[in-house]
């Protein structure tokens, strides 16, 4: 791989929503495939934020992956209530990617969304994405806004100003009349311009339920990935991106994302390094499945591994500033770093996790350029955290 840098040169037109009506004959049909394991308590509210969507026609498709709780004798009783829930039931677990897969090839409408069954759905945001795919079929998929909420939220030691502002962090489900579904424009971004943004960003900014997917795309993109269990749907959004266009709901809040300690981003997921190499992994697996002849491929491959090792040392860094060197492993991030770019010593952030060791793990937290580093450090998240809550990347 080389160092060159890839460029962003398309522009990001905006299209204002009101200008973009449905035809009064044509309701959309959206298949929601709900995933659900051990999620009895919340899976009645996901699936009614999804029945009661206007403007389309729902299809249910509830897949209980061997749940322990009594998520089966829920799912049968909203398929008993309603003929637009279906359910495939799986007395053993199987994994979600497996049991995302299968529901795949049962799916009916033109439109696809995938959730867990503790996530929902905000009123018209199927409307709202479909009214765009509808408009622009060059778009494989469209995306807005996702709250996180649940009462778990409380648990985090720190939370920043903009989080604060942005999340619900008391009650369990949010006050419709609390959520923003007012749309201010529409954005394009052509495939090469939304791969690259999210390549010099190296993360998912997708969190899930406000993503609806074009089912001739996702056909064309093919299954999710079996060997990225942290990171299969990052990967698909990557896949699609690269051959379609990317649409963004600007404004309007289209999902609903709850945080709660048994999440398996909480548990089996968890861990500062296990998000580093899954991110790794999903941009790798899906450079290997483009053609050779892809623009800018080697740069924006190139673009992720410096970026990724780069956070990784910040983050060792970091481990030193709030003084958890004892509880973080200094030696694991630069292992990390140095697998995801050889070249890791010539960057600054190395230079400053030396500064930082030959200070010593008891002085660097006081030490006065650290605290002005760290200061700077927190700044340029929220400020970053702040421009994808604006414009999705």
């Amino acid at each position: 791989m080389n160092t060159t840098t890839a460029s962003v040169s398309a522009t990001r037109p905006h299209y204002h929503p009101n200008t973009r009506k449905l035809p009064s004959s044509r309701r959309p049909r959206v298949s929601v495939i709900v995933l659900c394991y051990n999620y009895a308590h919340w899976l009645t509210d996901c699936v009614n934020s999804i029945l009661k969507q206007e403007g389309v026609d729902v299809d249910v498709l509830i897949v209980n992956d061997g749940s322990s709780d009594n998520s089966a004798d829920v799912a049968h009783r909203l398929e008993g209530e309603d003929s637009r829930v279906r359910l495939i039931d799986h007395k053993q677990n199987c994994g979600q990617i497996p049991c995302l897969n299968q529901a795949l090839q049962h799916v009916r409408g033109d439109y696809i969304v995938k959730m867990d069954a503790d996530d929902m759905l905000s009123r018209g945001s199927l409307a709202r994405s479909t009214a765009l795919l509808e408009a622009h079929p060059n778009v494989g998929f469209v995306y807005g806004r996702a709250i996180h909420f649940g009462k778990d939220l409380d648990t985090l030691p720190v939370l920043d100003k903009w989080f604060r502002q942005n999340t619900f962090l008391i009650t369990d489900d949010p006050p419709e009349n609390k959520i923003d579904t007012q749309v201010r424009s529409w954005t394009i971004w052509s495939s090469q311009t939304w791969l690259s943004l999210l390549h010099q960003r190296a993360a998912n900014c997708i969190s899930q339920p406000e993503a609806v997917m074009r089912a001739s795309a996702v056909r064309a993109a093919g299954n999710y990935d079996v060997d990225l269990p942290h990171t299969f749907d990052l990967a698909m959004w990557l896949r699609l991106a690269s051959i379609s266009d990317v649409g963004h709901i600007d404004g309007a809040i289209q999902g609903l994302y709850r945080f709660h300690l048994t999440s398996m981003q909480r548990t089996v997921n968890s861990g500062k390094l296990k998000d580093l190499r899954g991110r790794l992994a999903a941009f790798d697996s899906v450079f290997f499945d483009r053609p050779e002849d892809t623009p800018n491929t080697d740069d924006l491959l190139t673009m992720v591994h410096i970026r990724l090792a780069t956070e990784a040392l910040d983050d060792a860094c970091r481990a030193f500033d709030r003084g958890r060197t004892h509880t973080e492993s200094v030696d694991d991030y630069v292992a990390f770093a140095l697998e995801a770019y050889p070249e890791s010593a010539s960057l600054p952030q190395w230079q400053a996790l030396q500064r930082r060791q030959r200070v010593g793990a008891h002085w660097s937290p006081y030490w006065p350029p650290f605290v002005i580093r760290a200061v700077i450090r927190r700044a340029t998240e929220e400020m970053a955290r702040a421009y994808w809550w604006r414009n999705g990347i």
